[in-house]
């Protein structure tokens, strides 16, 4: 009999269900799988609509774009636009091209070896007007006139050639074919009057070489070489991020001088006159890991002394960021502080940001696609102050979700965050469990955590997203009819993973608690209910907190911040002052690694239990607790599971006015639940078939029934995403081998009998006796020729 079952699975393929007269049929939705690694790289500040305000570009390599975002008088850059350019650009200048009297970019595109030429329309709009080159690989440029004619001149590299060649300016923005003026490829490039003869001479950083060679121009583009500095760097390999040199008068003798950026340091060259430059020290000596990896160059007076001082950018393993050596006007400059940036920064520029008179800095992330800002505080102190802005996604393994009546039809709809990652997926509902997706929202790389909220007090849900890489919140503001905006974000901490919305201090708005798991803390935003958060305050965690609750655990009219830990014996709280502020962290002991928590008066005494999974365990344990006693937790008592468990829900799942507790197993095939009874304790666990796979568990009612449905969903990447409702049917009369809940018997309900016999679940102990064996298999025969009521 097991053979012929074993023949009929054979036959339709493996099928997971879903079984009893408890927990009905499937209400399925897809969850869409989108894939995109859009490297992006900052490449400058400048004005382009001329309302002498910065605006950003950035290189798009991976969809071969340009983007464009115009800067607002509040500091935001809501204007942005995409330009198409030649494949993979990465690297960019800017100068008055066709001579009208604004900005202009050219854009390097390095695998198809050609230069987009962006013409401005004036207003930040732009479009391209020619595209040229030799085809050969084409990494750095520059825009001058090299001539004397009184346009720009295109100066780069040509792999082919293996020469530094001009494309010479028509005067109308039109560029002749490249035609060498060096006969050595450069790295990177650099431009200015060396020999303070009025016409633009060239640094050249050899490619495979360590040398750095000085190109003087007899002022008609006729460039001879002047030296040829040996030893002068390492060849790092060519930088799609920057300059490797910068040209400027650190001395202030009126000379121009030199500084090369080398792996551990920055060699300082004084000029002497004539393109001769003599080396006088290192910026930097500071070898170490946190040096590893120096690869741009940047100067500007950034601490306002009225000295130049050099910035270097690193991305090396040990940390990414932007080390600061402060000039003293003599040539001499002394290391500072680093400024480190969570995630992959690419491309560096310098801008006041914030209007405040300093130069602040900004970058963008490469994976992330998140622009971020480093505020200059003054005194030579800088702050991260991320503004990020909405582009889609790249892949991620795992979905969260959270969900509300979104559209205010009565019905309960879904947040999702996708397998982008990146994307929040808006699901309505129709009333009767069928989900739409009707909206994307762009949040950030790694999204990791979704809330919904009234953030603003104006009736309407709202959405908050956490972005894991770059810090972040999104705050999407929901406008009515199914459409949201995206008008705040801002910074929460280092790496935040969990997130809840409630009010912390009694004045009616929601407020913003996050754990950051880079620096295993909690961040505390207050909300003012407009949709906005303050700054973040910073509170102890537990170390490897895995779940975060809040609740008035004490029972004194304030929030507390409760967490677990699957590597620490504890129980953490932070006992709210009713103020949005928390004291100290109290530790509690439980013996056991607490993997998840769950906070409700289980035993209806008016006073808050906690339910804890244990980490790999069978156990779920419910502790009393007393805020007066000692100690304060106390074991109620035990819930053993047939199989080790992974996730763990608090909710009225049988609409009786008492709350339950259901797991789902760490295979993901096997529901279950334990009901609450009117003893204050347990009834012994009830079991029922999951999805295959399923991991997390979430509660709600989504076909309006009145009775409380489930939500599994799946984020392995082995065996599929998605996530499936389970609508609770109540009044109808068992039918034990219904094992998909269909209401028909059918082959499915065998696969799923055979699926769980083989995996020892003990759904399949069909005649109850404990043991799986050919007994089962005749009972489940049985009543599966029996047939369904």
């Amino acid at each position: 009999m097991l053979n012929r079952i074993a023949a009929i699975i054979s036959t339709v393929g493996f099928v997971s269900a879903i079984s009893s007269a408890q927990v009905g049929v499937w209400g399925a939705f897809p969850i869409p799988m989108t894939h995109s690694a859009d490297a992006r790289l900052l490449s400058h500040a400048i004005d382009l609509n001329g309302d002498a305000l910065p605006d950003l570009v950035t290189m798009h390599s991976y969809t071969n774009e340009v983007g464009i975002a115009i800067r607002d008088e509040n500091g935001g850059y809501t204007q942005q636009s995409r330009v198409a350019v030649a494949e993979f650009p990465s690297f960019s200048t800017y100068g008055d091209i066709d001579s009208d009297g604004d900005l202009d970019l050219a854009v390097t595109c390095s695998t198809s070896g050609s230069i987009s030429i962006l013409t401005n329309d004036g207003n930040g709009a732009f479009s391209v007007s020619q595209t040229t080159g030799s085809g050969a690989y084409i990494q750095n440029l520059q825009l001058r006139d090299l001539d004397g004619d009184g346009d720009l001149d295109i100066v780069t590299g040509d792999s082919v050639l293996a020469a530094t060649v001009v494309l010479q300016n028509d005067g109308a923005g039109n560029f002749s074919t490249p035609q060498i003026i060096a006969a050595v490829l450069p790295d990177t490039l650099e431009a200015g009057d060396l020999d303070m003869d009025g016409d633009i001479d060239l640094v050249i950083p050899v490619r495979q070489s360590n040398e750095v060679d000085v190109y003087l121009n007899d002022g008609v583009g006729q460039f001879a070489l002047a030296s040829a500095i040996q030893d002068a760097h390492e060849h790092l390999g060519s930088s799609l991020l920057g300059s490797k040199t910068v040209i400027d008068d650190f001395n202030e003798d009126g000379v121009p001088d030199l500084a090369i950026i080398r792996a551990q340091s920055i060699d300082v060259r004084l000029g002497v006159g004539g393109g001769d430059f003599q080396l006088i020290g290192q910026a930097a000596n500071r070898s170490g890991q946190e040096l590893s990896d120096l690869n741009t160059l940047h100067a500007g007076d950034v601490d306002g002394d009225g000295h130049t001082d050099l910035l270097a950018m690193h991305t090396g393993y040990y940390g990414r960021g932007v080390i600061f050596f402060w000039g003293d006007g003599q040539g001499s400059f002394s290391s500072g502080s680093d400024a480190v940036f969570n995630g992959s920064p690419a491309g560096l520029t310098l801008l006041d940001h914030d209007d405040d008179g300093d130069l602040d800095l900004a970058t963008a992330f490469v994976f992330s696609e998140a622009i971020g800002f480093v505020e200059n505080l003054g005194s030579r102190v800088f702050l991260p102050t991320p503004y990020y802005s909405s582009i889609p996604s790249i892949d991620s393994d795992y979905i969260e979700l959270a969900h509300g009546d979104m559209d205010n039809d009565g019905d309960t709809d879904l947040a999702i965050i996708g397998l982008s990652g990146r994307d929040v997926l808006i699901y309505m509902n129709d009333g009767h469990a069928n989900m739409t997706n009707s909206l994307t929202l762009s949040a950030s790389l790694e999204t990791s955590d979704v809330e919904i909220g009234d953030i603003n007090n104006d009736g309407l849900l709202d959405i908050v997203a956490l972005n894991k890489l770059s810090g972040t919140f999104s705050a999407f503001r929901n406008l009515g009819g199914g459409s949201f905006s995206d008008d705040a974000r801002g910074y929460v901490g280092d790496q935040p993973t969990q997130l809840i919305l409630r009010d912390l201090n009694h004045d009616q708005k929601l407020d913003l608690v996050a754990f950051n798991d880079g620096t295993q803390d909690i961040s505390v935003l207050r909300g003012n209910g407009a949709g906005y958060f303050s700054a973040n305050l910073s509170f102890e965690a537990i170390v490897g907190t895995s779940e975060l609750e809040v609740a008035d655990l004490n029972q004194d009219g304030h929030q507390d911040i409760v967490m677990v830990s699957s590597s620490r014996t504890r129980v953490g709280v932070l006992w709210g002052n009713g103020d949005g502020t928390f004291q100290a962290l109290s530790r509690m002991f439980t013996g056991e690694t607490a993997h998840q928590l769950e906070i409700a008066d289980f035993d209806q005494d008016e006073e808050l239990e906690l339910a804890i999974r244990a980490f790999n365990s069978q156990t779920i344990s419910v502790y009393n607790f007393n805020p007066s006693g000692s100690p304060m937790m106390e074991l109620a008592y035990t819930l053993s599971t047939s199989v080790p468990t992974q996730d763990l829900l608090a909710e009225d799942l049988n609409n009786d006015g008492l709350t339950d507790l259901a797991t789902i197993s760490e295979t993901g095939q096997r529901l279950t639940v334990f009901h609450g009874n009117s003893q204050g304790a347990f009834d012994p666990e009830s079991l029922y078939s999951s999805v295959t796979y399923g991991q997390h568990i979430d509660a709600a009612d989504f076909n309006t029934d009145g009775r409380t449905d489930l939500i599994v969903r799946r984020d392995y990447a082995g065996y599929g995403y998605g996530a499936r409702i389970i609508e609770h049917r109540q009044g109808s009369q068992p039918c034990s081998a219904d094992l998909t809940g269909d209401g028909l018997l059918d082959f499915f309900d065998v696969s799923s009998f055979l699926s769980a016999y083989n995996t020892q679940d003990p759904i399949a102990d069909f005649n109850g006796d404990g043991m799986l064996n050919f007994f089962d298999v005749s009972a489940f025969l049985i009543a599966y020729n029996a047939g369904c009521p």
